[in-house]
């Protein structure tokens, strides 16, 4: 970074670091006077103790300006369609119940806006704000810094923003120094190499830029199996095992992604021996697959240097940790395909993609090919999909100090920005390396729909977790890792770095890094389950096949966490909802088990969605099988400037004879009646030990849906009977169509159907989801009108269910005003 620019007096920021700093925890009180983000939080009711060097102060000629829209409670779909219709540009939602948005200037201090909105109260989103507190909390050294030292400065940047424009401003206040930027819908970025020193001269300035939104700290990104097997699929009980190998289930027919070091294909586990190497990708974005080969359908390489000329046999894994780990998630030695050897993978049977991020440590990170000038991962996420993969597995992490390993970063605003595009694609983040100590997870993996792996000892010491082993909470207060996996010691793939030597060596390593592509592994399986039709009948049936979503595999995972005895009883902060133990979930009839399996995929709620519930009754036969029931859902992304990141907040209620539980309520390992709703985790779990023989009603309720529609997935274990299974039912809004003003419009969902008619009657719900808020009459029926005043565009959603499960539909309809008579 250029330094050609005045020193500032550091006296503004170091006060406003007094109050950054105390705010990482919300304020006391009511939820419906506060604002809570990462560096400040908002009391509504009470003047803004802002620096006046960084409030904020409107310039000549601007038209709009960003505001701050807050309401008293959960925003309704009448208060989001009345928002959009006074012209807001929503840039992202903040706890508690408010929206950063644009408007034309001096609309927001209106009292006709606050009133023709619904809201509570509107105010600017000063520069204060932008600084996140590990940047309001840096010093200067006072020594000059090396620029292999530099730190990576991340600036988000409204999506709308022109980045030339913002480059030209960063060169005004004489910064030079970009090292990488991307265009993305959510928020766009610049990364700079700053020191310490280049931090407090620049701070306040680039607060002030009207462009940016936020101003934080990249972390760097660093590098963070044979009992495995028999402990994911049948546990430390179950005789060494592989219950989900013996039914035929290996991962075919499942594609693994793992973003590593690379990977040396000649390997025994890995090469084909009729095919030879797998289809390269040369740093093009490519998506070239070879699906014939009988393991790694491609190699991505993302390292300019490595490509450079060509990439030859000595650069297909230079570090040997992407070996070990691809050979820990799908490795399978020819020699015997399918039939258990040393070092064989927890899918053999599953297919890989390979990114290979090359190894050189500099400033952004371990892995090149994903760090300077790289700032956005939807990219890479996207080429996977692409080729194919639904399953992402990273062994790497940050390589900051404990005091900001467990925030929300933009790489973890990344990784759920992607995953609630792609509501089928699930991603697998190392916990990290730095335990036993709480709040040590590392980013990534604190994305709020990833799953964060912790590790335990191998074998039959896998009560234990292992110490090295990042914990929870993540800053905001969520649960991760949600579950753990061996990580200790794990036998895989010892690379040589050389494709032309087909070498079958072997290697002992530790680490979450280690645990990971395990638990992304044994996810192929659970995926193969339901891909393949085991479910319902617990026999494979291709006629009950379908795709499911990244929630659903989540959700059963992590129903099938084993509580850790060597460990603080589960849900705790380093074994998350305990070790996975694929047998707890997955039922097979031919192994006559009590236990069976009841899963639902639901489309979930409407935005503005508040206090609409959803109920699932179960029969419980009796008490010699556990009653557990995990719902998850992919979250709409947060912000780094927000805290808590919690978007669509949902809740699970279960209710029968042993009395009724809140989702991760838990005492003693085990649910307990009473507490609070969590308004933290897209995970919720109730557990019953011994339950009462009898009807359960599972409610999922919505709390509060700013961004939605909000589907979710819910996975029950217990001693159920059989179920045929329920299909879907199918709804179907009509066609789009015309109405004019001052004239009743009707919405005809009358096309909707239920394939089986069970297990109850049709049920209708229209709900308004963009446009200038109308009353919908007979909103319960299958025809339901409505009688617009103004022209516009209206948008509805119908929502059909069964009883069992929903689906929904949207209907647009274009009001056009009615000529005069």
């Amino acid at each position: 970074m250029n330094s050609r620019h005045r020193v500032l007096g550091c006296a503004v920021l170091l006060g406003l670091l007094a109050s950054a700093l105390a705010p990482a925890k919300e304020l006391p009180g009511d939820r419906s006077r506060l604002i809570s983000l990462n560096s400040w939080a908002i009391d509504t009711r009470a003047p803004a103790a802002v620096p006046e060097a960084l409030s904020f102060r409107p310039r000549a000629g601007d038209v709009s300006e960003v505001v701050l829209v807050k309401f008293s409670g959960p925003v309704t779909g009448l208060q989001l369609a009345a928002l959009k219709a006074a012209g807001a540009r929503i840039y992202t939602y903040l706890p508690h119940d408010t929206f950063l948005v644009r408007l034309p200037v001096g609309l927001a201090a209106q009292d006709g806006f606050r009133s023709a909105v619904g809201a509570s109260w509107t105010g600017p989103y000063h520069p204060a704000y932008k600084i996140s507190r590990q940047v309001a909390g840096t010093r200067a050294s006072g020594k000059p810094t090396p620029k292999n030292k530099y730190r990576s400065l991340f600036l988000q940047v409204y999506p709308d923003a022109d980045l030339g424009a913002l480059r030209d401003s960063l060169l005004a206040l004489g910064i030079d120094d970009v090292a990488g930027q991307a265009k993305n819908a959510f928020f766009s970025r610049l990364r700079l190499l700053v020191s310490d020193e280049d931090v407090v001269r620049f701070r306040e300035d680039l607060a002030r830029l009207p462009e940016v939104f936020w101003i934080d700290f990249e972390p760097r990104r660093r590098l963070l199996n044979d009992t495995t097997i028999w402990v994911g699929q049948s546990g430390l009980s179950g005789g060494q095992t592989t219950p989900v190998f013996t039914r035929g289930i290996y991962g075919e027919g499942q594609t693994i992604a793992v973003l590593d070091t690379g990977l040396d294909a000649d390997m025994c586990w890995f090469r084909d021996t009729a095919l030879g190497l797998p289809p390269v990708n040369a740093c093009n974005g490519g998506t070239v697959t070879d699906p014939a080969q009988r393991k790694v359908i491609a190699v991505n390489f993302l390292w300019a240097t490595e490509c450079a000329g060509g990439v030859g046999g000595t650069e297909w894994d230079t570090q040997d940790h992407g070996s070990h780990v691809a050979g820990t998630a799908a490795g399978d030695d020819f020699a015997n395909l399918l039939l258990h050897n040393t070092a064989d993978g927890m899918a053999p049977g599953a297919k890989l993609v390979i990114q290979d991020g090359g190894y050189q440590i500099d400033n952004c990170g371990d892995l090149p090919g994903i760090g300077c000038p790289v700032v956005d991962l939807n990219p890479l996420f996207q080429q996977t999909y692409d080729q194919g993969a639904r399953i992402h597995t990273n062994s790497w992490g940050d390589n900051e100090n404990a005091a900001v390993q467990n925030n929300y970063s933009a790489g973890s605003q990344d990784v759920d920005e992607f995953m609630w595009n792609h509501k089928d694609f699930l991603v697998f983040f190392a916990a990290g390396n730095s335990g036993p100590n709480n709040a040590t997870v590392s980013t990534p993996s604190t994305a709020k729909s990833a799953v964060s792996v912790g590790s335990t000892l191998r074998g039959t010491s896998a009560d234990s977790m292992s110490t090295f082993s990042s914990c929870g909470p993540t800053d905001d207060g969520r649960i991760k890792p949600e579950i753990t996996v061996p990580g200790s010691s794990i036998i895989s793939a010892n690379a040589d770095n050389n494709t032309a030597t087909n070498n079958c060596n072997t290697k002992s390593t530790s680490g979450t890094s280690m645990a990971t592509p395990g638990a992304a592994g044994l996810t192929a399986l659970i995926r193969q389950y339901y891909v393949d039709g085991w479910y319902p009948s617990g026999a494979a049936n291709a006629a009950d096949g379908f795709t499911p979503s990244a929630a659903l595999l989540r959700a059963s995972l992590v129903n099938s966490g084993q509580n850790m005895t060597g460990t603080t009883v589960m849900p705790a902060n380093c074994q998350g909802w305990g070790r996975v133990l694929l047998d707890n979930t997955l039922y097979f009839s031919a192994a006559a088990e009590t236990r069976k399996l009841f899963a639902i995929e639901d489309a979930g709620f409407p935005p503005g969605s508040s206090n609409d519930g959803f109920v699932f009754p179960v029969t419980v036969n009796s008490s010699g099988v556990p009653l557990k029931v995990t719902l998850a859902w992919t979250d709409f992304p947060s912000t780094p400037a927000a805290n808590p990141h919690l978007n669509n907040d949902l809740d699970l209620i279960v209710s029968g004879p042993s009395g009724t539980f809140r989702g991760n309520v838990f005492a003693g390992g085990v649910s307990t009646t009473g507490g609070n709703a969590d308004r933290r985790n897209t995970l919720e779990q109730v557990l019953l030990a011994a339950p009462v023989a009898g009807t359960y009603s599972i409610t999922v309720r919505s709390f509060n849906v700013p961004n939605g529609p909000q589907p979710f997935a819910l996975v029950a274990t217990g001693d159920f009977p059989v179920s045929p299974g329920n299909q879907h039912p199918l709804a179907n809004a009509g066609a789009d169509q015309i109405a004019a003003t001052n004239a009743t419009a009707t919405l005809n969902g009358s096309a909707s159907s239920d394939p089986d008619a069970a297990p109850a009657p049709l049920t209708y719900l229209w709900s308004q989801v963009d446009g200038v808020p109308v009353k919908i009459l007979n909103g319960n029926q299958a025809q339901a009108t409505f009688r617009p005043d103004l022209p516009g565009t209206y948008v509805f959603q119908l929502r059909v269910g069964d009883g069992a499960t929903t689906a929904t539909d949207l209907v647009t309809v274009e009001v056009r005003r009615s000529k005069p008579r």
